[in-house]
């Protein structure tokens, strides 16, 4: 998953569709596991525990993608377009995940 760092340590922000399993689980538990691993989800590093919350407040989603575009640039708005194009961007869910102490290899 992409991810961007928040305004406070620990935080990171990220997005998903709406309807994937790990939105579906965080609306039930808020506890989480955060490893680093490679694009193809292969584990590279120890899991941190955190917190992860869906976020709703039009506000805060703002500055999620705020912050998903300063670290991605164009590769975050080329993905907006051609998801804006085919009309998923209307069916993301923006998550936050907030994780005690030094995150490792995030």
């Amino acid at each position: 998953m992409w991810f961007a760092a928040g305004s406070t340590p620990g935080q990171y922000y990220m997005f998903s569709a709406a309807n994937a399993g790990k939105v579906k689980r965080l609306r039930n538990f808020s506890e989480i596991q955060v490893a680093p691993c490679t694009a193809s989800g292969t584990i590279t590093g120890d899991a941190t525990p955190g917190l992860g919350r869906l976020i709703e407040d039009a506000n805060e989603r703002g500055d999620a993608y705020q912050a998903l575009r300063a670290k991605y640039g164009w590769q975050m708005t080329l993905l907006d377009f051609f998801s804006w194009l085919s009309g998923r961007i209307h069916h993301r869910q923006v998550i936050c995940v907030e994780i005690e102490g030094s995150p490792g290899d995030l």
